[in-house]
This record gives C-alpha cells, sequence and structure tokens, in this order.
C-alpha cells in the first residue's frame, strides 16, 4: 500500500484498485488515506531535501 500510495495520484479506493484489490465494508478507507497521504507528505520533503 505504501508503495502504491507514491504510483497513484488517487484516493484510498484507486489505491487499492492499483493493487488488484478493493476494500470490502470500506472501514479500512479512512485509515488507509492516512498512509497514504503520510507516505506522499513524507516523499515530497525527501524531493525537497535533495
Amino acid at each position: 500500500m505504501r508503495q502504491a500510495a507514491l504510483t497513484c495520484n488517487g484516493d484510498a479506493e484507486a489505491t487499492y484498485a492499483t493493487l488488484g484489490k478493493r476494500p470490502n465494508c470500506g472501514q479500512c478507507l479512512e485509515e488507509a488515506q492516512e498512509i497514504i497521504e503520510e507516505q506522499r507528505a513524507a516523499a515530497s520533503c525527501e524531493v525537497f531535501a535533495v
């Protein structure tokens, strides 16, 4: 999920789809979205640090 967050520009559902998955009940989507946003923020910090 974390690596997919960097290659997919969409939300949590779109990121699941790039992995060939889809959420069953949707309860994880909020937490998944937080992880995605954290990964993208960390990656953008690394880009600016270079």
